[in-house]
């Protein structure tokens, strides 16, 4: 078959046809600021038909900005509003130009950078340490309260396996074990961990660790909730230092030396004046 026996096609009602079934919106704005074209995707979005439209100044439909990118807030023919982002190119055909805008929904995507926004002030002010890890728990988010606990910024975190930035020498691995099971299993109970910061310093922690799932059941993140008990864990083990010797009957003097050894360790401020009365 010769090229001639191919039939002619119009390119601008092509290309005109293509933006018609274009999944965005596509709106077309002549050199004064009128709209030429307006597709189903954009009656979809502003809620109006183009008969409405066409001809009009842009600015009817909220697009008095044509910079390449830009967000701006539609008010549809209902009343309800939502927000968009607007991609505009300018387009020069001989001595005429036309901006071609495509126009997008993102009220959703707004909604949830609100959404993380706040939870990400409500997390950092509260006083337990935050931490949330993929699957494989790599840390991806950690609040203000992570790094006043462990003295790791949260970009220095970001990205390392939280088992292994937290854990040191005497951190129990069973412990850890258990907080996986927990973890797989769907429950999340507390655990206390002999956790590290990054000084090497031992912290006690309590974790109470919940994994989020997505729609087909496999861990999508977890999220871990720390509390700093090393005082109470402190505390109790002095009240067991003190029953234990009330128990084998030692006299009072050794036991108030043990006392005052045990809190040379854990409180030295305390015991240094304790121990200069003792002697």
């Amino acid at each position: 078959m010769r090229n001639s026996d191919h039939p002619t096609v119009d390119t601008s009602e092509f290309l005109l046809a293509a933006l018609e079934q274009a999944s965005e919106a596509v709106v077309i704005i002549d050199s004064d600021l009128r709209v030429s074209h307006f597709n189903a995707a954009a009656e979809s979005i502003w809620g109006v038909a183009r008969e409405d439209i066409l001809g009009l100044d842009a600015g009817c439909l909220g697009l008095t900005c044509l910079a390449p990118s830009s967000e701006i807030s539609i008010r549809r023919a209902d009343g309800s509003r939502l927000r968009a982002s607007v991609s505009a190119s300018r387009v020069e055909i001989g001595v005429r130009s036309s901006y071609m805008v495509f126009v997008r929904d993102i009220t959703t995507e707004v909604e949830r950078r609100e959404r993380i926004a706040l939870l990400n002030l409500v997390a950092d002010k509260t006083t337990r340490a935050v931490v949330v890890t993929d699957r494989n728990l790599r840390i991806i988010y950690t609040n203000a309260a992570f790094s006043g606990m462990f003295a790791y910024p949260a970009a220095e975190a970001q990205g390392r396996p939280a088992d292994q930035l937290l854990t040191g020498r005497f951190t129990d691995r069973e412990t850890l074990l258990r907080l996986r099971r927990r973890i797989c299993d769907g429950r999340g109970d507390g655990e206390e961990v002999l956790a590290y910061d990054k000084n090497g310093d031992e912290i006690w922690i309590s974790a109470t660790v919940r994994a989020f799932r997505n729609s087909r059941g496999r861990i999508k993140y977890v999220f871990a909730l720390l509390s700093d008990i090393s005082e109470q864990k402190q505390l109790r083990s002095l009240q067991q230092l003190i029953l234990g010797a009330l128990a084998d009957e030692l006299p009072l003097t050794e036991i108030a030396d043990q006392l005052c050894r045990r809190l040379a360790l854990i409180a030295p401020a305390v015991a240094a004046p304790l121990l200069h009365v003792a002697s």
